[in-house]
């Protein structure tokens, strides 16, 4: 009986050769002499070829740069190399990966989208390496604990395997496309620009802000909530989203209060799409729910809903105490009286703003219809600014998870980014926390907060910018963040 293992095969073969009284006849031992000649030469060849190869990825700086990544070598780099070049034709990395098939394909009928598997358009034998290796690195991930591995390790549904699975098959095909490293210690994809609205509804000014995110090249959308406002909006909403920014692209939402009928209309519509662009999503879309894309860590909550306040803070606590992502974000759309400068009333309470300060994540809430950013603040509750992280302009924040043995007490800071396009409202609040104004009373149009992480290859570095739909930059600052223990 031989062997299916082509090791074992090996060893066998020469053993039957040898073996006289084996009753192999003449004829077929010298068949199997010759094709045993046969391997052995196309073996000498695959190993002057796999040297010819890596004397390729030796001497060319962009594979050079691939290789640092766990599960690529010089076959896969220097084959995406051939494939798509310097790659310098594609504006993002999301481009490339469509190219080689590994976006989801779509059907869209009757204002109602479906997101279906990947294409598997493009070139087949990179994109087999690119998900080879991404399932080398899950599998890796049983036996490692660093950071990655660790999360890996979370996960054991079939499905969200598969879509961890096709997210870093993406990130392999894109890494490189802006010089820096996706699987950098829970460092984001570098240049991952992210905008973030809320309080849009589904009409022409939305599109405005719409057209403006894609303008400005965002890679990803972050709702904080009040969607379409009426339960008939849904299609609306969803229409817009799909005609402007594309049916693939990545939209994330928190659930606001005028979010009627969330559970039948957005949630399952979002959550769906999450899937299909390979973010990693768990709990409760939009609620209570905890999501990973491109290394960016993100909690979607509804923050002040009846009796919720102590379920969210025990949720965010035990959500960021788990998570070792450079960068996250808490979403949520209701605030706190003192976090906006408009007429809103306490209707989050603090526990939520407390445990995201606590666990370094940045906080991002609408409901106000208009724009504030804080300074960096060591307490939420008591708006305590951090002198440490500050300057007169207040052009740069500081994001610090609590670490009781470096003597950090946690920082963050807060914005309300509530002008997607419906209606603005009048400042009526104002103190040294804030950092930035922009409301009715300063002339406000509708815009988009964006925030760009892993700049200037620094996977701790990022910028902001607010900017309206005339293009003008109201709000320009730096985000430096800094890990830690609790």
């Amino acid at each position: 009986m031989a062997p299916k293992q082509l090791g074992r095969l090996r060893a066998a073969v020469p053993q039957w050769l040898e073996d006289a009284q084996n009753g192999l006849t003449s004829g077929f031992r010298s068949l199997l002499h010759g094709l045993w000649n046969d391997r052995k030469a196309l073996d000498r060849r695959v190993v002057e070829l796999d040297r010819e190869i890596e004397l390729i990825a030796e001497s060319r700086p962009d594979a050079k740069c691939l290789q640092p990544l766990r599960v690529v070598g010089p076959i896969t780099a220097t084959a995406r190399i051939t494939a798509v070049g310097t790659a310098d034709h594609f504006a993002r990395g999301r481009q490339l990966a469509a190219s080689l098939g590994l976006t989801p394909k779509q059907h869209s009928t009757g204002g109602k989208e479906r997101l279906l598997g990947i294409t598997k358009r493009g070139d087949a034998d990179l994109r087999s390496l690119l998900v080879h290796g991404a399932r080398a690195l899950i599998h890796q991930a049983q036996h490692r604990e660093d950071r990655l591995s660790q999360w890996v390790k979370r996960f054991n549904h079939r499905q969200v395997i598969q879509s961890i699975l096709l997210s870093f098959a993406f990130s392999l095909a894109s890494w490189g496309l802006t010089g820096g490293s996706v699987w950098a210690d829970g460092a984001t994809d570098p240049n991952l620009k992210v905008a973030f609205i809320g309080d849009s509804g589904a009409g022409r000014d939305f599109r405005k802000v719409l057209r403006l995110i894609k303008d400005q090249g965002a890679d990803m959308v972050l709702h904080q909530g009040d969607l379409g406002y009426e339960r008939s909006s849904t299609t609306n909403f969803m229409n817009a989203v799909n005609d402007v920014l594309g049916p693939s692209f990545p939209y994330f939402a928190s659930r606001g209060n005028h979010d009627l009928g969330w559970k039948k209309s957005y949630q399952p519509i979002l959550a769906q799409r999450a899937e299909a662009v390979g973010a990693v999503c768990r709990g409760d879309y939009g609620q209570n729910s905890a999501c990973k894309y491109r290394g960016l860590f993100f909690i979607l909550s509804a923050g002040g809903e009846k009796g919720s306040r102590k379920k969210n803070t025990r949720y965010i606590k035990g959500e960021l105490a788990g998570d070792n992502s450079i960068w996250r974000i808490c979403s949520w759309h209701r605030n706190q009286g003192s976090m906006q400068v408009g007429g809103k009333d306490d209707e989050v309470g603090w526990g939520p703003y407390e445990a995201c300060r606590k666990g370094g994540a940045i906080i991002a809430t609408a409901h106000e219809h208009s724009y504030s950013r804080t300074r960096t603040l060591t307490s939420t509750k008591k708006q305590t600014v951090d002198p440490g992280c500050d300057t007169p302009a207040g052009d740069n924040v500081c994001v610090t998870r609590k670490d009781r043995a470096a003597g950090r007490p946690g920082s963050t800071f807060v914005f309300v980014s509530g002008l997607g396009g419906r209606r603005t409202r009048h400042q009526v609040g104002s103190g040294p926390i804030w950092a930035s104004i922009y409301t009715s009373s300063q002339g406000a149009k509708h815009g988009a907060l964006f925030i760009t992480f892993n700049v200037g290859g620094d996977p701790n570095k990022a910028k902001g910018e607010f900017v309206n739909t005339d293009g003008e930059v109201i709000d320009s600052f730096t985000v430096t963040a800094t890990s830690g223990g609790a």
